[in-house]
Formats: C-alpha cells, sequence, structure tokens
C-alpha cells in the first residue's frame, strides 16, 4: 500500500542551526543513529516510497515546528498541494520532487523558511546575472562564454524572460520584490530547476538568447557545471577601480576616509562580529579618525548585508547617536536588496534613532517579519529544511520592505562603468 502523508516512524537526525536569524539558536547537535532494525526497514523501501515518507515527515514537521506557519497560508491548501505531490512522486526524477518539495515549502512565503539545494547535486551554468533596472543582464562568463559578457536575457530554453520568471515565482519563498530580484539571479543559473520547471527540455545544456546591443539578438549554447569557475566579469577587472563597495566584499565591516567630499565611510557586510576587531573598538577606530580627518559626513553601507544577529552593531550605534556627524545633512544609510534579516533590524534602528537619510533600493526583506532559524533533515534524502521560530513585530502595519528616502535605481550602464550612483549622489547631495 502507497504511503499516506500522514507521519511515519522514523528515526530523525535533526540539526539545529542559526541561518540568517536575528539572535543565535541553539548550537548544533549530532544526529542520532538508527536502528538495525529501522535501517534495514528503510532498505526494503523503493525510491519513490522513500521520497513519499520525506514528503509525509515534511509535511507533518514543518508546520509543527514553525512559528506560525500559516499566518498567510491556507492549511487545507497546503495538504492538499502535498497530497496531489504525493500522487506524483513515481513518475518524477529525483530532482523534479527536490524542486516540488521547494515549491510546496514556497508556499508559505517566508523568505527564512526553504530548502537548501547545495548538496543536492545539482550544478549551475558558468555564468553570473544581475537584474538591473533595466533588465537581467550577464555580468560574469567562464572563459568559453566571454562572449556572453554584457548580455541582456531575453530568452532561456526558447522561453521569453518573463515568462521563465513567471515560472520561478512559483519555487522562491520571497517576502517583496526585491528579494525575489536577488533570489531570481541564482535559481536562474540551477539547470535542474529550470528543467524540472519545464523551462528548459532537460539540465544538461541549454540555450540563452541575449540582446548584445548590436543587432537581432543571439543564441549562445551554455553547458553547465558541477564546480567552481574562473570568472570574467563586466566593468573594471582591478579592485581598486571597482565601485567602493565592491573593493572589500569578504570584510565584516571596514571604513576609509574619503578626502575630497570630506567623508568617513563605513561598510557593514555582516552582522557578526570581526575576532580580530570587536565593534566598539572598530567604532572607537572610526569616530576617533572622522574627528581628527574633519570628515563633514558619514555614510554607512548596508547594501550587501544580509543578516546575522542584530545586536552586534549596537556598541557603534551608541557612539553614533552622541557623535557630531549625527546631524541632518551629514549621516547617511544605503540600503539594497541584499540588507536582509539583521541587516533590516540595524537599518531601522539608524533610521528611528539618528537623523539618518536612507539612500538605494527597497530592502530585500520585510520590516515585520519571521527568524531565529532552526533546521531539520529529511530522513531518506537528508535534505536540509530550514524554519523560523520567531516573529518579529518591528514597526505599524506590513509594508513589503523598508523603502529609502532616496531611491536610487541602479542600471547596467552604471555597472558597467563601474560607477556607484547611490554613493555618488548621497556625495553630490542628491
Amino acid at each position: 500500500m502507497k504511503p499516506s502523508l500522514r507521519r511515519a516512524p522514523f528515526v530523525l537526525a535533526v540539526a539545529v542551526l542559526t541561518l540568517c536569524g536575528c539572535r543565535a539558536s541553539a548550537p548544533a547537535t549530532p544526529p542520532p543513529q538508527a536502528a538495525p532494525a529501522q535501517a534495514a526497514a528503510a532498505d526494503t523501501l523503493s525510491r519513490a516510497e522513500r521520497w513519499q515518507q520525506d514528503l509525509a515527515f515534511l509535511a507533518d514537521e514543518l508546520p509543527r515546528r514553525h512559528k506560525d506557519l500559516f499566518v498567510h497560508l491556507d492549511s487545507t491548501a497546503f495538504q492538499a498541494a502535498a497530497t496531489a505531490f504525493e500522487a506524483q512522486i513515481p513518475d518524477f526524477e529525483d530532482s523534479k520532487i527536490i524542486v516540488e518539495m521547494m515549491r510546496l515549502v514556497a508556499m508559505a512565503g517566508d523568505a527564512h523558511t526553504g530548502i537548501r539545494f547545495g548538496g543536492t547535486g545539482f550544478r549551475r551554468y558558468p555564468l553570473g546575472v544581475f537584474w538591473f533596472e533595466d533588465g537581467l543582464y550577464v555580468t560574469q562568463a567562464d572563459s568559453a562564454h566571454r562572449q556572453m559578457l554584457g548580455g541582456r536575457i531575453v530568452s532561456v530554453g526558447g522561453m521569453p524572460i518573463d515568462e521563465v520568471i513567471e515560472q520561478l515565482q512559483t519555487v522562491i519563498a520571497a517576502e517583496n520584490e526585491m528579494q525575489f530580484r536577488q533570489s531570481v539571479q541564482r535559481y536562474l543559473m540551477t539547470p535542474e530547476i529550470l528543467a524540472a520547471l519545464g523551462v528548459v527540455a532537460d539540465s544538461d545544456g541549454n540555450v540563452f538568447t541575449l540582446d548584445l546591443g548590436e543587432g537581432a539578438p543571439r543564441p549562445f549554447a551554455v553547458t553547465p557545471v558541477s564546480k567552481p569557475f574562473n570568472a570574467l566579469q563586466v566593468g573594471p577587472s582591478e579592485p581598486d577601480e571597482r565601485p567602493l563597495y565592491l573593493r572589500r566584499t569578504r570584510a565584516i565591516y571596514w571604513h576609509t576616509f574619503l578626502p575630497e567630499s570630506r567623508t568617513m565611510y563605513v561598510q557593514y557586510n555582516q552582522c557578526r562580529v570581526d575576532p580580530a576587531l570587536p565593534m566598539k573598538r572598530f567604532a572607537e577606530q572610526v569616530f576617533r579618525e572622522a574627528d581628527s580627518l574633519g570628515a563633514e559626513r558619514m555614510v554607512i553601507d548596508l547594501r550587501l548585508n544580509s543578516g546575522g544577529n542584530s545586536i552586534i552593531f549596537r556598541p557603534f550605534l551608541q557612539q553614533l547617536k552622541s557623535h557630531r556627524l549625527n546631524a541632518e545633512g551629514r549621516l547617511f544609510v544605503l540600503i539594497g536588496r541584499r540588507t536582509f534579516s539583521s541587516a533590516l533590524l540595524n537599518a531601522l534602528e539608524l533610521q528611528k534613532q539618528t537623523e539618518a537619510v536612507l539612500a538605494g533600493e527597497p530592502t530585500g526583506g520585510k520590516p515585520n517579519h519571521f527568524g531565529e532559524v532552526r533546521t531539520f533533515q529529511l530522513p531518506h534524502s537528508r535534505l536540509t529544511i530550514h524554519y523560523s521560530t520567531k516573529y518579529f513585530t518591528i514597526v505599524p502595519g506590513d509594508p513589503p520592505s523598508l523603502e529609502p528616502d532616496r531611491r536610487i535605481p541602479i542600471t547596467f550602464k552604471d555597472f558597467e562603468a563601474g560607477a556607484d550612483p547611490v554613493l555618488e549622489a548621497v556625495l553630490t547631495g542628491f
């Protein structure tokens, strides 16, 4: 008899981790070992039965563990989708099953809740893309596909890019438009996802049609890879020629003084402590230099910060609030689509507690959002499910994102030229 969607008696390996939560969660625990009899019983199951038991476990455990999975989702619709999916499993390939599980979890609309597809064997195209104000462009490529650099994507596998985006919306748990744009850039480069959604015929080799700005769009055949690749990129190749915010992307936080505009620039890339320079000491260093160099304004850049622990920033905020640069027209905070979770909370604190003007794009996260992420694994496939255990109510109502005071879009032309229109607008007084 086919397994039902009721919970099966498995031994579960649970890993509890912190994933972009707003505060630290419990440490990871080692998975328990299955008893020999239980392991032998699992070995007698067919491939489809193992996946069906994984689905049953997911459909039971996710609502039980999540803070409130059904706050925006009808529980009956969720169960109906799971039941329909269960019946189709014998006809699906493994990659299709994983993508359909992603679709099921994405129904909740919680960006902190989803399925990790790293480690699933999914490959990627040897390209990098970015969704600018004027379209999706290829910004990185390996040497074999260098001719694709700078091309605007018109279609994939013959499907117009607008239709591809509609398909991807069904499997991406995004809370707003900017977060969806950020996520699309990764999902679009994953051939197994595109094949499962029917965008391409198979995951082995597919055609991207690009507008290179020189006549009719051109098709390019692209073969996916399973290992990292050396990427060529659009724009300046030397680090010191790139926009300031792209020069030290791996630094947790850093600062520099811009003498022409007398600006102290601070980039905060990760909401975690740099062991070599704790935040309190970093803040003291920044403000001491700002005074000794006669800084007339400060820019705090959160555009690449996707979260961690919001408390880490508090020592900087406390020193900033009493500093002379906390004044109208002197303090600016840069935000964007990658400003998420704890970084979004820090942006809100700066907005509420200082005289900062926010500039850039709307944030990828919502001001009121789920967080405090933990994980569990499915018994057979070992797929990792991450889920929220807390809801943060920060502002009245339910705005989709934190809007900047000055919205400044980024175009491909800006990026290609190595320009940063957001920082330039701040430094020139908009």
